[in-house]
């Protein structure tokens, strides 16, 4: 029997090779994961420099790491777009994001 994350894998693979995304599409949804994790960092931050062995941190920051490590290899797949109100579009999209991330 298959597990359950080959199933998936299985399932994800076929629907992009029946899907183009086009590189604004790709563009957008890249663009929308940065700001994701750049939150992330933010929120991480507020504890960097603080003396103590803190286990779900530790978590936190490996995962964090290993995250941004994907996304990195997602920006160099990304089919960039050459669409400049994309990036208008993504950054007032992103801008609303950080304006109710409610992060000081």
């Amino acid at each position: 029997m298959q597990s359950i994350a080959r199933k998936m894998r299985e399932m994800a693979q076929q629907f992009f090779q029946q899907r183009d995304f086009g590189s604004e599409r790709e563009t957008r949804i890249t663009l929308f994961i940065q700001a994701a994790k750049m939150c992330n960092v933010f929120v991480l931050s507020k504890i960097e420099m603080q003396p103590f062995a803190w286990e779900p941190y530790k978590y936190l920051h490996r995962q964090l790491f290993r995250e941004m490590e994907l996304v990195t290899l997602m920006n160099k797949a990304t089919s960039w777009s050459t669409n400049p109100y994309v990036y208008a579009e993504a950054s007032n999209l992103n801008l609303k994001f950080w304006q109710n991330a409610d992060i000081d």
